[in-house]
């Protein structure tokens, strides 16, 4: 009769943790996040095969545009985790190509490659370093376009 008690005090307590595993897990689901600095995506550039074509094979071929590896790596996540229904019919670069490209313009003070690294990090998407030096380097802001649309994660 002993070993039918402690087999089901065992049960219970595995039952309990259960239940507190998923309680934590769709409680930290549906928690709102809030960021410092939520990155703005030039929907044209980011939408038109053509444009990013041109970007990547620039961040492929010109260590000196800095523009062109964000844009490339960019895109790269926000196909495969913010817009995946797009993800199919536009060029993407390898996570790890994006990862690169993206650390190497933030190391070079490139500001969006800067705010984009770590909002993938409070996402919990990036793997790498952090850049911790200051931008130094700031891009025009188009948010006169009716175009200019903010990236989104969607479910």
């Amino acid at each position: 009769m002993n070993h039918l008690k402690t087999y089901l005090v065992a049960l219970f307590f595995c039952f309990a943790a259960v239940i507190v595993w998923w309680g934590y897990r769709d409680a930290h689901r549906r928690a709102d996040l809030w960021f410092v600095h939520v990155p703005q995506m030039y929907a044209p550039v980011f939408y038109n095969a053509d444009s990013l074509n041109t970007y990547i094979y620039l961040a492929y071929h010109d260590t000196t545009d800095l523009e062109a590896m964000t844009v490339a790596g960019m895109a790269a996540f926000n196909l495969r985790y913010f817009d995946k229904p797009a993800y199919d019919s536009l060029p993407v670069i390898p996570q790890e190509d994006a990862e690169i490209m993206l650390l190497y313009a933030a190391w070079n003070g490139y500001s969006p490659a800067f705010n984009l690294i770590h909002y993938l990090d409070q996402q919990g998407l990036w793997t790498r370093s952090l850049p911790y030096n200051p931008p130094t380097i700031f891009a025009a802001d188009p948010s006169g376009d009716p175009d200019y649309v903010k990236l989104k994660m969607k479910e």
